[in-house]
C-alpha cells in the first residue's frame, strides 16, 4: 500500500470531519492525524516553491492525515479535484475542492503529488519515534495493516481451498519479515500477540454478491483489533476496544 500526506487548509477547517468521511468512505485507512498550526519554517519546507501557499497554510490551525491505500497518491488527488475550485465545481463536482475550495490558495486540502513528495512530506510533520509509543490504532495501521491486505489480496488471485488454513500459513510465513518487522522494538511490542481467524455468520450483499465475512483478529496486551474482509471486494473496518464486562464492545 501507498501513503500520501493531507493537509487540510485553515479555510476548510470547520470541514475536517467531512474530509476525514469522505477519505475513510473512499476506502482510505487514516494512519495518523494531527490538529496543529504549522510553523513558518515547517510550511516553507512543505510548499518550498509557493511563498503564498507556505504563508497561508501557516495562517491558522490545520489538520494532517497520513492516508494509505493502494495508489493512495493518485486516488486521493482524483478525490481533490482540480487545484482551481472553479474549475473542479465545473469538471468534478463532487470533488472535495469543488465542495469546500474558494480559490486556488483557499482551495480546502493538499495532497502529496507523488509517492516521493508523500515519504518527504510525511517525514517533515509526522517526527519519526519508537513504534511501540505510538497509539494502538496508529501501530497497528503503520505496521499490521500493510500485511494483511497484501495477504488478502494474494488469497482473491489463489481462491485457496482451504482459505483459514491458507491465511493462517501465510501469516507465519511472513512473521519474520514483511508482516512484522524484525526490529527489537516492534518485536517486543509484539510478543505475546495472537491471531484467530473466525468465520462470522453473515453475509454482505456486495457488488450483487452474496460474500461471507472472514474476521482476523489481532490482540496486544489489553488492545485488540479486529478486521472484516468481505469477499474479492476487499471491504475492511477496523475496531480497536479493550475487552469489556462482556467481552467484545465495539467502538
Amino acid at each position: 500500500m501507498e501513503r500520501t500526506l493531507v493537509v487540510i487548509k485553515p479555510d476548510a477547517i470547520s470541514k475536517a470531519e467531512q474530509i476525514k468521511e469522505i477519505a475513510e468512505h473512499s476506502g482510505f485507512y487514516v494512519n495518523r492525524r494531527k490538529d496543529t498550526t504549522l510553523t513558518a519554517d515547517q510550511a516553507k519546507q512543505l510548499f518550498p516553491g509557493d511563498q503564498s501557499q507556505a504563508a497561508f497554510v501557516c495562517s491558522g490551525p490545520i489538520v494532517l492525515l497520513v492516508l494509505s491505500k493502494v495508489d493512495a497518491v493518485q486516488s486521493w488527488q482524483r478525490i481533490l479535484g482540480p487545484a482551481d475550485p472553479a474549475i473542479a465545481k465545473r469538471d468534478a463536482e463532487s470533488s472535495i475542492r469543488a465542495q469546500f475550495g474558494t480559490d486556488c490558495l483557499k482551495n480546502a486540502a493538499h495532497g502529496s503529488e507523488s509517492v516521493q513528495a508523500a515519504n518527504r512530506e510525511i517525514d517533515l510533520l509526522f517526527s519519526a519515534g519508537p513504534v511501540d509509543k505510538l497509539p494502538a490504532r496508529e501501530y497497528l495501521l503503520e505496521t499490521v495493516m500493510p500485511g494483511l491486505v497484501e495477504a488478502l489480496t494474494d488469497m482473491c488471485f489463489q481462491k485457496p481451498a482451504d482459505p483459514y488454513g491458507w491465511l493462517t500459513q501465510w501469516l507465519q510465513k511472513k512473521q519474520t519479515s514483511e508482516l512484522w518487522p524484525s526490529d527489537h522494538v516492534q518485536g517486543a511490542c509484539l510478543e505475546g500477540a495472537q491471531h484467530e481467524v473466525r468465520h462470522l455468520r453473515g453475509y454482505s450483499h456486495a457488488r450483487g454478491e452474496k460474500c461471507p465475512f472472514w474476521h482476523l483478529e489481532l490482540s496486544c496486551g489489553e488492545w485488540r483489533a479486529a478486521y472484516l474482509w468481505c469477499g474479492p471486494v476487499l471491504e475492511w473496518w477496523t475496531a480497536l476496544h479493550a475487552p469489556g464486562p462482556e467481552g467484545c464492545a465495539w467502538n
